[in-house]
């Protein structure tokens, strides 16, 4: 596949990072120099300096042979137009672009009109503050993704001493009926992916991923040893975006927010626009003010400003003051591997939630949905199955799929069927697939040629 990415920031590496993993051929384009130097030392990708809307420069990139385009700029005028011009030099190509302002999202359908053709319209933060959201209301998950229309959930969670799971291996607990209408699609282990195999037997400090319908997926952490808690009033540092989108989401589930912010200005547009919220104007790094706004009757604390020194310094004196669960939004990868092992609940990666909207663009055949999964850089992939697939010739347990790749749910006709060995995936059906990245190449080979894409 050729992917032309435009803009070199944080999402833009990270993507040309999973595509060039992936033995796709990347050109990279910015206006900075030093940004396309920093990636160019690490990455083998082809790069160009200068305007990503010029249609020069989008032709000396290869456009017109270009497979997907990807507009990931600072600028969402700049992602829009190259799109734009991208569209019209290479009426094939997939486009896809990162668009913040919401004024942009609320008259969509005025700028189709006008001729931005579209594959994908992604904004990092909203996913970013839903998967937050996601977390906050589900104590001792450290991870949380949507299949199926909301119908399927994947969670993460890790196994705690004192859970029946520990020292007891899949085929086990699966024939005692322990992990329920649960499919384990992963388990990551001292960084690593474990195979969910009959014979893997799990311990403590495993990272469990697995897959259900909402009520069956909720109870992972349960089963991990974490205890049910219910969560009513969430304290949320940082009054950007992403923090205004998460308020207003937690608001919608009924939680009482309460969102600190520094700039006064910015606290009168909140209070304008957040009524049902308590608005503050404060530093949360301040133990002080974070005392005095009882802190420590807060369920759940989310720092989600656009420093990461800062948000694990006040998560982490949130949680020294008596905040249930912290979580942190995370905007470089600098801090990734530590957040966890010094006292973070969980940290979401906007760079990560960007790909992870791009990445079902990326795939071939009929693919609904694309989302990685842990450290380990797993993917879940919802497909539809098609007639001439593979994937409908024989039942689960007698398809020659690689060992480490699982089918983790079948929706058919509005039902949701567990993915047992006996179960036979017909045309139509929408199926939930996981995988390691190392075999994501595999998979799609089987779907594209199965699904008739080539």
């Amino acid at each position: 596949m050729k992917v032309l990415i435009l803009g070199a920031g944080q999402v833009g590496e990270t993507l040309a990072q999973r595509m060039v993993s992936e033995s796709s051929d990347v050109t990279l384009v910015d206006r900075d120099r030093q940004r396309l130097d920093r990636v160019v030392e690490h990455l083998d990708v082809s790069h160009l300096i200068g305007n990503a809307a010029s249609p020069e420069l989008l032709k000396n990139a290869g456009v017109e042979d270009t497979d997907l385009l990807v507009a990931v700029t600072d600028e969402d005028e700049v992602n829009l137009l190259a799109c734009l011009v991208g569209g019209s030099l290479a009426p094939g190509c997939t486009l896809v672009a990162r668009v913040r302002e919401r004024d942009f999202h609320l008259h969509r359908e005025l700028l189709e009109k006008g001729g931005v053709r579209l594959d994908g319209w992604i904004s990092p933060r909203q996913s970013a503050a839903k998967e937050l959201a996601e977390l906050a209301l589900l104590p001792g998950a450290v991870e949380v993704k949507e299949f199926i229309d909301g119908s399927v959930r994947m969670v993460a969670s890790r196994i705690r001493p004192n859970s029946d799971l520990v020292d007891r291996d899949l085929a086990t607990l699966r024939q005692s009926g322990a992990l329920g209408d649960l499919t384990v699609a992963g388990i990551e282990r001292d960084g690593y992916f474990v195979p969910p195999k009959g014979n893997t037997t799990l311990r403590t400090t495993d990272l469990i991923f697995a897959l259900g319908t909402g009520e069956a997926a909720d109870g992972l952490p349960a089963l991990c040893g974490h205890l049910p808690r219910r969560v009513k009033n969430v304290f949320l540092a940082g009054g950007g975006r992403l923090g205004e989108h998460l308020a207003q989401i937690l608001i919608g589930k009924g939680l009482h927010v309460r969102l600190a912010e520094g700039n006064l200005a910015r606290c009168h547009v909140l209070a304008e626009r957040l009524p049902r919220a308590d608005i503050l104007n404060g530093d949360c790094t301040d133990q002080d003010f974070l005392i005095e706004e009882r802190i420590g009757h807060a369920d759940c604390f989310i720092a989600c400003t656009i420093d990461d020194e800062i948000n694990i310094l006040t998560a982490l004196l949130a949680k020294k003051l008596g905040a249930k669960t912290v979580f942190v939004r995370e905007n470089t990868s600098h801090y990734a591997s530590l957040t966890e092992s010094i006292g973070v609940d969980a940290a979401v990666s906007v760079r990560h939630a960007a790909v992870g909207s791009i990445l079902r663009y990326a795939r071939r055949g009929d693919v609904l949905a694309a989302q990685p999964f842990g450290t380990t850089e797993g993917e879940v992939l919802e497909i539809r199955a098609r007639e001439t697939s593979p994937l409908v010739s024989l039942p689960i347990a007698k398809l020659q799929l690689p060992r480490d790749v699982v089918i983790g749910a079948v929706l058919r006709e509005g039902e949701l069927l567990v993915a047992t060995g006996e179960l036979q995936i017909q045309p139509g059906d929408r199926v939930v697939i996981c995988a390691p990245q190392r075999r994501i190449a595999d998979v799609q080979k089987l779907v594209a040629v199965g699904f008739e894409f080539i």
